[in-house]
């Protein structure tokens, strides 16, 4: 078997301090601190207060490897490291080479990583290529090394090099062995056969390493990374599939929530009937366009100048947190599942009342093959968005407003949570020659705009980063909007990332305890299901499946599936609210999670239950045309 490998040796220093960096938090030149353990905690950083060459030496196997800084590689810092193949031993196809910090005669064993025994470790780095196969894979390796000996190596966490010039974030786990002290790492290239060539380079920064977080380490196991191969699209396939800003601006029909293909299947079907749910949509559809199509339009200019935002200017949304009241002392505070009336802005319920019409009038329009009512539902959304006079600034900086305080919070995301949906509505306007390719630019500018500051502000980083639904509710928002705007690389982020992260909210059984502290436990988790469930169609309809995916501990979507069943067919009690005025929740949610489970799991207790607690409207909910309903017996 021939392999081609280039790799890279981070040699560690012992170092009692308070930190958890080992590699320049994106800068070569200086010493970084970041995270604090606990005190007298042992942990361990490289020292590189200054990158000087004489410090590093090369190990040249059967290859040669040239290695340095490259400036400005990454936008955390100044420098990046970097290493270029030169060329291999033509006969055996290898190329082998290391690049070693303050040792000269390769692997010594020495200055490695102290580490305490049958501990987790997590470790994190950025990397990027200038080339990009599919057979080439990312390998980082963790041993305790004798003298050029590998035959300890114990753990290998693998990943395909993904996006060809970006950058992309890798962490996975590993644990020590029951006797280890010490250990090394490489981070390098494997290529089997070696199809690498001169001038390939990958360059590597913001590398670091930490006891894993709580929580994670009685489940941490080796070979495990966030970023599977299996499930990872590469930029360049994301543009084949049509993920690019160039094709976002054309005019071809796209839809990311549903499949396009799905949707015109059901159009067909709609335009004659046969099944007696299509009938019974098919009504009420008719009903509900006639309904709207003289309501609104809605525009952020509506509101009186006493409502305005902190900013002055009418054009910035504004809406106040729904869950915080004045109490009897005037002081605010926090009812949680208790809506203040009071709280309600003209630019709130337009907004939602927007956001509803156009859905509605679309597709109703769409599936009854209704010119006018597209043709409304085209025009509210541009009324809201796009339309000088009236649009809406493309940010939320004075959204989930307090009493009393002149700016928002990052909750005030949330208010943008359908977007995905209206996102959908737009690939369907143009599937019937509604939505021009004038709308179609304008709408992907105020996109973009709001993407940046939704991704780069503070408010979107506290957003992005919660524990709870409003954070997996953020990333589908984003994932959706950057497949939209063809955002490749923040698309990628967010499907071999962020979702990982936020599995964080699910343990091992399925329960997520947060959303079960809440007033209302059982409306909180079947709202998080949906989240979670749109966060996998957007990336199930690009073919990454997330419903089957499991971070290190072995929590996944799935087990809240699972653990839901019982609670369904009766053999658990449901959890009770404690609010003034306890409700079941919605009925689209219990839908939503009873029919996902059916559809995705063929676990059919949820929509046993869901027919059973709604047996005259469970045929009419109009998700039915998403996700048609199974027989069930």
């Amino acid at each position: 078997m021939k392999k081609c490998i280039l790799v890279i040796i981070f040699s560690i220093f012992t170092v009692s301090l308070y930190a958890d960096n080992i590699f320049s938090n994106g800068d070569c030149e200086k010493i970084i601190s970041a995270a604090k353990f606990p005190k007298n905690q042992t942990v361990a950083r490289t020292l590189l207060s200054e990158f000087i060459p004489e410090n590093w030496a090369a190990y040249n196997g059967d290859g040669d490897l040239k290695w340095g800084t490259a400036d400005k590689e990454k936008n955390s810092g100044k420098y990046s490291v970097f290493l270029e193949f030169v060329n291999g031993n033509q006969q055996s196809g290898k190329a082998r080479a290391a690049l070693c910090f303050g040792l000269a005669n390769g692997y010594t064993g020495t200055d490695a990583i102290a580490c305490e025994a049958d501990t987790a470790y997590e470790i994190s780095w950025y990397m990027k290529g200038n080339f990009s196969r599919v057979d080439t894979k990312i390998i980082l390796w963790k041993g305790d090394l004798g003298p050029k000996d590998r035959s300890s190596i114990k753990l290998q966490l693998r990943t395909k090099i993904q996006a060809k010039d970006n950058w992309e974030k890798y962490s996975g786990f590993f644990k020590s062995g029951p006797d280890s002290k010490t250990f090394t790492m490489e981070i390098g290239i494997l290529d089997d056969p070696c199809e690498l060539k001169p001038g390939d380079r990958i360059y590597i920064d913001d590398v670091y390493i930490r006891k894993a977080p709580e929580g994670i380490t009685e489940g941490a196991v080796d070979n495990s990374i966030f970023r599977d191969p299996q499930n990872s699209l590469t930029a360049e396939e994301l543009r084949r599939k049509g993920i690019s800003r160039e094709n976002s601006l054309s005019n071809k029909p796209r839809t990311f929530l549903v499949s396009y293909t799905h949707l015109k299947n059901m159009q067909k079907e709609f335009l004659s009937p046969k099944k007696e749910w299509q009938k019974k949509i098919a009504e009420k559809l008719a009903e509900l366009g006639e309904a709207s199509i003289t309501n609104g339009p809605w525009s952020v200019m509506d509101k009186s100048d006493k409502v305005l935002a902190p900013s002055g200017d009418k054009h910035d949304f504004i809406s106040y947190s729904p869950y915080h009241w004045l109490n009897e002392k005037g002081e605010v505070e926090w009812r949680d599942g208790e809506v203040n009336p009071h709280t309600k802005t003209p630019d709130h319920e337009g907004l939602y009342a927007m956001l509803s019409a156009v859905r509605t009038l679309t597709w109703a329009g769409y599936f009854l093959n209704n010119k006018k009512y597209m043709e409304r539902g085209a025009y509210l959304l541009k009324y809201w968005f796009l339309t000088p006079e009236t649009a809406m600034n493309p940010n939320l900086n004075y959204s989930g407003v307090l009493p009393g305080a002149k700016t928002g919070r990052a909750v005030g995301i949330h208010r943008l949570t359908k977007m995905p949906e209206i996102i959908d509505c737009i690939g369907l306007l143009q599937d019937a020659v509604i939505w021009t390719a004038s709308d179609q630019k304008k709408m992907v500018e105020w996109l973009e705009k709001y993407l940046a500051w939704a991704t780069e502000s503070k408010l979107g980083h506290e957003e992005r980063t919660a524990k709870n639904n409003h954070a997996v509710f953020y990333g589908n928002q984003m994932l959706a909007i950057a497949l939209y705007t063809g955002n490749t690389q923040l698309a990628s982020y967010f499907i071999n990332n962020h979702y990982h992260e936020m599995l964080r909210q699910i343990e091992p059984d399925g329960s997520m305890p947060l959303e079960l502290q809440r007033t209302r436990p059982f409306h909180y988790v079947l709202y998080n299901i949906d989240a979670f469930t749109w966060y996998a169609e957007l990336a199930f309809n690009l073919q990454i499946d997330l419903y089957n995916k499991k971070d290190v501990r072995g929590a996944g979507l799935k087990n809240t599936f699972i653990w839901l069943a019982p609670f369904f067919k009766g053999e658990k009690e449901l959890p009770a609210d404690s609010v003034p005025k306890p409700e079941l929740p919605k009925e689209y949610h219990i839908f939503k999670t009873a029919r996902i489970a059916a559809l995705r799991f063929n676990m059919y207790e949820g929509e046993k239950y869901y027919r059973k607690l709604f047996p005259e409207t469970w045929d009419m909910e109009f998700q039915n045309v998403f996700w048609p309903p199974p027989d069930i017996h």
